[in-house]
């Protein structure tokens, strides 16, 4: 073989072995992909559930009664003030407390995070929670989020107000979530 005929390219055959092995890894890498995101966007909903409890000690508007968070469970959660309980599943209507959706016409609910639902939502008796306006507690109770995959947070409101999300036993760990 001459100098002129020798090539330094790749041939044929080491090329789609090259591309099969790279096919492989990324196919490999997809689920581990998709499991992160999903984790991602339960703990975003967390998050903001978090947010939206910390907000209760925030004065009522203009000197009114004391905001309430109204929460609905399901696939198709949602969360959203009044101050009163409402549904902020339905729209506003005259038989039913309007329910915003959140502060400044944001929304939270079940559109925001698909993939996650809202398994329960409990602060004593109801699924609403507010801080008494004289002794500046809130009414106690946790939120429970969950993905299809078993992965589940609670959102946890204290009577002092304090908000902290943990893990519930024999559920799978979730990075930077302690167990309950």
């Amino acid at each position: 073989m001459t100098k002129a005929a020798k090539s330094g390219g790749f041939t044929l055959v080491e090329l789609l072995v090259a591309l099969a092995i790279l096919a492989l890894l990324a196919t490999s890498a997809v689920p581990g992909y998709r499991h992160w995101l999903q984790q991602r966007r339960l703990r975003r909903a967390a998050d903001r559930v978090a947010a939206e409890l910390g907000r209760l000690h925030q004065p009522g508007l203009a000197g009114g009664p004391p905001p309430v968070l109204s929460f609905q469970a399901g696939s198709r959660w949602c969360a959203g003030w009044s101050t009163v309980p409402c549904d902020c599943g339905q729209p506003p209507s005259t038989n039913a407390p309007a329910c915003d959706r959140g502060s400044g016409g944001q929304r939270l609910d079940h559109r925001q995070f698909p993939g996650v639902r809202l398994l329960s939502a409990r602060f004593g008796s109801g699924s609403w929670t507010r801080v008494d306006p004289v002794r500046t507690l809130a009414r106690p109770g946790r939120v429970v989020l969950a993905l299809d995959s078993g992965s589940r947070i609670q959102v946890r409101l204290g009577l002092t107000g304090r908000v902290r999300l943990c893990r519930p036993p024999g559920t799978p760990p979730l990075p930077g979530v302690a167990p309950c």
